[in-house]
């Protein structure tokens, strides 16, 4: 028998990636050819992209043979793009690794 609360849900999971998909969407409206929040013409929701992606791009900007960007536009917006799915992806595994986990205890218990 299972309740509610060890079912896997993902929906929760991939709330972050909504979150940060929208606030792509919207910054890339806003300016969706200039990447640049510096020149102050309309890229600030860039900025707050870029803080809200920070822990998964900060460490690509340490080093030049990690660099991710390049002079192509689209190809940046596409990383950034895919930087807002990386931790709901990597979150959906770690919960399904974990109500495994459990389901086997559970079967264990059982038998």
């Amino acid at each position: 028998m299972t309740d509610n609360k060890n079912k896997f849900q993902i929906k929760y999971y991939w709330l972050i990636a909504l979150i940060g998909f929208l606030i792509w969407l919207l910054a890339f409206i806003n300016s969706p050819t200039d990447l640049d929040w510096k020149k102050g013409n309309g890229g600030i929701l860039w900025l707050v992209y870029r803080m809200y992606i920070s822990g998964i791009e900060t460490p690509f900007n340490f080093s030049e043979g990690l660099s991710i960007w390049n002079k192509n536009a689209k190809v940046n917006l596409a990383v950034l793009l895919i930087f807002s799915i990386i931790p709901s992806f990597m979150q959906t595994i770690g919960g399904q690794l974990k109500m495994r986990k459990k389901l086997y205890k559970v079967d264990k218990n059982i038998a």
